[in-house]
């Protein structure tokens, strides 16, 4: 946190892929970036209130976007890039893009506010050319390597070279390879050798992953295999210093590449001199002739944690998001898009604008006499900051999370203050609709999409005159739909959970997201989590007890071992399903007759699996400590082995390293060991999957 934030920083931390809590210790990394960010905002705009996230993976991000919209934040600052997953147009066929995460929060009303990115001297750009006809790629002249440098007290990198070339992007029938070679013995190192043979859903698409290199002495290699000549090809590093023969423009990374007119991509200058573009900076065009970046932001400033300077587009854009972040606070009724026109609008243009390397400029803001911009009398909107759109809720199950403020008036309960949902059905289905909150609630269902429908069916107490929550049950025909969540009381403010379900229950489940339910994520190995028991969280199996609930998905068949420890005399039972109703697979008092703990050890098939801890005596309060312990070496973590391949769910281990690649194929590392030296390591994308090897 340092000594510059807020204390009222709202956290979603991210313990492992899909697996959060609001605990500000367990966003804690090992270097100062993220502080380094935020105190950037702050520099800029010292009352905002922060929300921060650190999703692991793409379906992380897209999930931490939703979390935001509910929340009602109106600027993400974004000092991060991804991986290439599109053809550069500014689109991507898969949903968890960053790409489309950034037009659901636009869509949303969300100013997106991103780092360009500092691979100005880490990308190659360039036509193909093979004078010698070897099949290898002449980057400038006869050169057909380039050279990484890597800093000079570097004594291990890590780097992740991208590739992607003129193809169909979704079936692709020019073969390229990539390969890091060894400069002085010829050796590969490391390579990535997808086959672009034509097929639904290949992509133009390469990325390898390089450990414990050294400088001067690597090379990157591209080799042609088959197909057509591309008419280009882009090639970005990330993690070495520069690489040679950099060409500088068309360094965009992604999701900067967007073209969404409610997103901002940042280029850095140095406060000191604001005439000069840093070398590394991001630059355009993009791929297909987009301006970028939009706009240039000072770095190299001071922070109160960084007080040697923080250089990078990474302080350039919190500086925008800041900027943004006070023009919505003077002109609130602007839209994502108008506040990144007036932030370019009122720039200190550089050169003839826009152009590829300043875009409209460097950042400023107008002086405060400025006229404020007529503010008009929209109508009420059917999207935005007081409604959210669930999409298409035929058969599916959604929980959204919200808090009632003043700027959402209710349009049934004068006085009162809303959110709205909307969503559509296929066809005839059973729904349930249920408020939960610790404030009185009242549900509406408005026919249509917005919040002046008709209001078709209206909920005040689950239990009449003695419940604060409130559902609606029954049968809808094939339409679109909104649901007005609001208070009984006029002018009640607070927190609430939505959840709207299509099946014919009388109650919802739990939803997973819910204060007294963890989702663990996937089971990788051995987890521990802690917990305290409250009267907040009944039990679902023994009456008059307080519980805890925690899912987790298995992979791969397992024997396993769950125990949980506490002061208190303790019960513990397995679950099937991913909520507090499912069935009873397995349940425990004592390990040991007349103890405290409890504990079970069983065979599981793949699936989804809940936890409940609860007391053994009634009305019992305390800590405990959840263990869940995987007995052998299931086939998720058995050892990794010369020549394998890891498809989408499944991991190994290696020396220190334990290594997984999630259901969206992203390749993740962790290092469990003092000292990280993996030299002889290679893993390399083979389609969705990843190849091991492992070098003499």
């Amino acid at each position: 946190m340092g000594t510059e934030l807020p204390a009222s920083v709202h956290a979603r931390c991210y313990t492992y892929i899909g697996s959060w809590n609001d605990d500000l210790a367990d966003c804690d990394a090992h270097d100062l970036h993220g502080t380094a960010v935020s105190e950037s905002v702050i520099d800029i705009a010292p009352e905002v209130e922060l929300y921060i996230a650190n999703p692991f993976t793409l379906g992380d991000l897209s999930k931490t976007v939703d979390w935001m919209l509910s929340q009602g934040v109106s600027v993400i600052n974004h000092s991060v890039g991804w991986s290439f997953d599109g053809p550069g147009d500014g689109s991507s066929p898969h949903s968890v893009s960053p790409l489309n995460t950034v037009d659901r929060a636009v869509d949303g009303g969300i100013v997106w506010v991103n780092a360009a990115g500092n691979a100005a001297q880490n990308t190659w750009f360039g036509s193909f050319a093979d004078a010698d006809g070897d099949g290898i790629i002449e980057f400038v002249g006869a050169d057909e390597g380039l050279g990484l440098k890597f800093p000079e007290d570097s004594s291990f990198a890590y780097v992740l070279v991208q590739l992607r070339w003129e193809d169909s992007f979704g079936g692709a029938t020019t073969d390229l390879d990539l390969h890091l070679v060894d400069e002085i013995t010829g050796e590969i190192v490391a390579g990535s050798t997808d086959l672009q043979l034509g097929g639904a859903g290949v992509e133009p698409l390469e990325i390898l992953v390089g450990l414990g290199l050294s400088s001067f002495d690597t090379d990157i290699v591209v080799s042609h295999q088959s197909g057509p000549v591309p008419g280009w090809l882009q090639l970005t590093v990330w993690g070495s210093e520069s690489i040679e023969h950099p060409t500088g423009h068309r360094s965009i990374t992604n999701p900067p590449e967007s073209v969404n007119p409610g997103m901002l991509a940042v280029g850095a200058a140095p406060w000191y001199d604001v005439e000069s573009i840093e070398p590394f900076s991001g630059r355009g065009p993009t791929l297909y002739g987009q301006y970028k970046p939009e706009i240039v932001g000072a770095d190299c400033g001071k922070t109160a944690l960084r007080n040697e300077g923080f250089c990078g587009t990474s302080q350039a854009s919190p500086h925008l998001a800041g900027m943004a972040a006070l023009v919505r606070q003077r002109f609130p009724h602007l839209k994502p898009a108008e506040v990144a026109d007036y932030l370019k609008d009122h720039a200190d243009s550089r050169e003839t604008v826009p152009n590829n390397t300043w875009g409209y400029g460097f950042a400023q803001l107008p002086d405060t006499g400025l006229a404020p911009v007529p503010e008009p009398t929209p109508a009420p909107p059917t999207t935005g900051r007081c409604v959210l759109d669930l999409g298409d809720m035929t058969y599916r199950e959604k929980e959204a999370f919200g808090t009632w403020t003043g700027e959402c008036d209710s349009s049934n309960r004068p006085g009162s203050y809303a959110r709205f949902y909307s969503f559509s059905l296929a066809e005839q289905t059973e729904m349930t609709i249920f408020l939960e909150s610790d404030h009185d609630t009242y549900l509406f269902l408005l026919e249509g999409t917005g919040r002046e429908g008709v209001v078709l069916y209206e909920n005040d107490d689950v239990e009449p005159g003695i419940d604060i929550n409130s559902t609606l049950v029954g049968t809808l025909g094939a339409g679109d739909y909104t649901v007005e969540t609001t208070t009984y009381f006029s002018g009640s403010t607070g927190d609430f959970i939505l959840s709207v379900i299509s099946t014919a229950v009388a109650q919802p489940a739990l939803p997973a997201e819910h204060p007294c339910v963890d989702d663990l994520g996937d089971l990788l190995g051995d987890l521990e989590a802690s917990g305290s028991w409250s009267d907040e969280c009944p039990s679902n199996n023994r009456e008059g007890r307080n519980a805890h609930f925690y899912i987790f998905d298995l992979l791969h068949p397992a024997d396993l071992r769950i125990d949980l420890e506490s002061d208190v005399d303790t019960y513990i039972f397995l679950m099937e399903g991913d909520g507090k109703d499912g069935d009873i697979l397995e349940e425990n008092d004592d390990l040991d007759p007349g103890n405290t703990d409890s504990g079970i050890k069983t065979s599981l098939d793949p699936g989804t699996y809940t936890v409940e801890a609860t007391t053994y005596a009634e009305g019992e309060t305390d800590s405990f400590i959840l263990t869940i312990s995987v007995v052998g070496s299931p086939p998720l973590l058995q050892a990794c082995y010369a020549g394998q391949f890891l498809a989408p769910g499944e991991g190994c281990t290696y020396q220190d390293l334990s290594i997984y690649v999630d259901d969206f194929g992203d390749l993740h590392m962790m290092f469990t060991g003092d000292r990280v030296d993996f030299r002889d390591l290679s893993l390399s994308r083979v389609g969705h999957g990843w190849e091991i090897e492992r070098l003499p």
